[in-house]
């Protein structure tokens, strides 16, 4: 070493930096390449149902709230209005689950089959109820309006919960 001439000991350390400044850029695009794909895996598998789930739990309030309107129009026309309105928020939702479901795993994927299974008994006593109300008999809908209050809750409650496990794992 001690034979080298200053310009070649400034050659050997402009090599080394060179070489330093190469490996950390290709440590760092490295690193990059893997957030990214990282990101991605996230972007096209779990944000669009966590975006689902969110939505799906906005439209359970709406379709909620459409049946109140149902018991509460005054005239036919406002409620054959909330009935169409009403069946399309159900339909809706069942679309919105269908896309949720693929985007689950292990706890929250059963979590997932029993908020479908109360939401099809949900479903099914909200029509029993519009048709009792179509019927004219006010006061049986009432009485089914009001259990389905807990009911209700409960699919409220597990969708939130499970919007809560996916938002965790983003």
């Amino acid at each position: 070493m001690n034979d080298l001439t200053i310009r070649q000991k400034l050659y050997m350390v402009f090599g080394l930096l060179l070489i330093i400044i190469t490996a950390t850029n290709l440590f760092s695009g490295y690193s990059l390449n893997s957030i990214n794909n990282g990101a991605m895996r996230i972007a096209t598998e779990h944000l669009n149902g966590v975006m689902a789930a969110s939505n799906s739990n906005q439209t359970l309030t709406d379709y909620r709230q459409g049946e109140y309107s149902v018991f509460t129009a005054t005239t036919l026309p406002n409620r054959i209005y909330a009935i169409q309105q009403t069946k399309k928020l159900g339909d809706q939702l069942d679309i919105a689950f269908k896309d949720i479901e693929p985007t689950l795993t292990g706890d929250n994927a059963s979590l997932f089959q029993t908020i479908v299974s109360n939401w099809q008994t949900y479903r099914k006593n909200s029509e029993v109820m519009i048709n009792l109300i179509s019927e004219g008999k006010h006061a049986e809908a009432a009485v089914m309006l009001d259990k389905s209050k807990q009911d209700y809750q409960v699919i409220s409650n597990d969708l939130t919960r499970l919007l809560d496990a996916q938002k965790g794992f983003l």
